[in-house]
């Protein structure tokens, strides 16, 4: 007999549900959830993965861009800072005058009608503005004139969608347009406040940031004294909200064990299960998948085993 060949197996939101249900014996199998049951099973599940969201998921980690500019040591992650998971880059071919439209450009390849597109200006800031059509494969017309003259040879980068609200920051890289990269040091809000003036102008060697409600705040010290730098920096997502019945888990297929019994367990308390003598059944089967999903979920490293300094070890 031959394998499937076949390896997208997945449940839907509704699926977990009825599983998880179907566990504690309230209802049998096949048998049709009433809404009330239904609309309390969505509740529990989407809290219990948000409470899982403090977990390494290694799945959800992804490298991002964030576009510095010159002035700006304050940026809002979930408002107006630009940020992308992808993008492309460019540069002008001749030399553009102030209140320019339409730049020459070494190549429009990769470049969409209302991507959001930042020059480089000989002042040393980057405009931002939005692509309004591209007439061949060395030219790209803009929505908003630029302020300023820009050279021959500067920059431009160009992005479709603004990076989501992020759910944490792991790690920032500064990356010249070479590119070079180079770690930058974390700063806790405190070593940030006490740096003596915000606003001088370097190159940015380290960042802060506080995880907020709704925007995320983020500093870098010094203050960018150009636009000849960008921040790649590795975050994590936020997992996406089971919303109707089809909806698949924003989790990989290893995960769906712990969700289905972990629901379930969760289940027992409002379905008056939890001093059933099966409970403590259910607990350790629902503890045991979650612990198999997190030894997935994280990433391989390396250990180092090193002397004593001393030499006494």
């Amino acid at each position: 007999m031959a394998t499937s060949g076949v390896i997208t197996y997945n449940d839907t939101a509704i699926q977990i549900v009825q599983d998880a249900i179907e566990a504690l014996g309230v209802y049998g199998i096949g048998d049709q959830l009433s809404d009330a049951d239904k609309s309390s099973a969505f509740r529990h599940l989407n809290r219990m993965v948000k409470a899982w969201q403090p977990y390494m998921h290694w799945w959800k980690e992804i490298e991002v861009v964030l576009f510095l500019q010159k002035g700006e040591y304050l940026y809002y992650f979930g408002s107006t800072v630009h940020a992308s998971i992808a993008y492309g880059s460019t540069t002008l071919s001749a030399d553009e005058a102030a209140a320019q439209t339409v730049l020459s450009i070494t190549s429009s390849s990769g470049m969409s009608i209302d991507d959001y597109i930042g020059i480089e200006l000989d002042t040393g800031y980057r405009e931002w503005t939005t692509i309004k059509s591209i007439p061949d494969s060395t030219s790209v017309e803009i929505n908003s004139a630029l302020s300023s003259a820009a050279s021959e040879g500067n920059s431009i980068f160009y992005y479709t969608t603004k990076l989501p609200f992020p759910f944490d920051i792991k790690q920032v890289i500064r990356r010249d347009l070479t590119p070079i990269d180079v770690p930058m040091n974390f700063l806790s809000t405190q070593e940030y406040l006490n740096q003596p003036n915000k606003e001088d102008e370097a190159i940015p060697v380290s960042y802060s940031y506080r995880r907020q409600l709704n925007d995320i705040p983020f500093w870098v010290w010094p203050t960018p004294v150009d636009v000849k730098h960008n921040l790649i920096l590795k975050i994590t997502r936020k997992i996406e909200d089971f919303v109707s019945n089809p909806n698949t888990p924003d989790f990989p297929q290893e995960w769906l064990e712990a969700l289905v019994w972990n629901l379930a367990l969760r289940m027992a308390f409002p379905f008056r299960k939890a001093n059933d003598q099966s409970f403590q059944e259910l607990k350790g089967i629902a503890e045991q998948t979650l612990q198999l999903a997190l030894a997935f979920d994280s990433e391989p490293g390396s250990i180092y085993f090193q002397p004593d300094a001393i030499g006494r070890y």
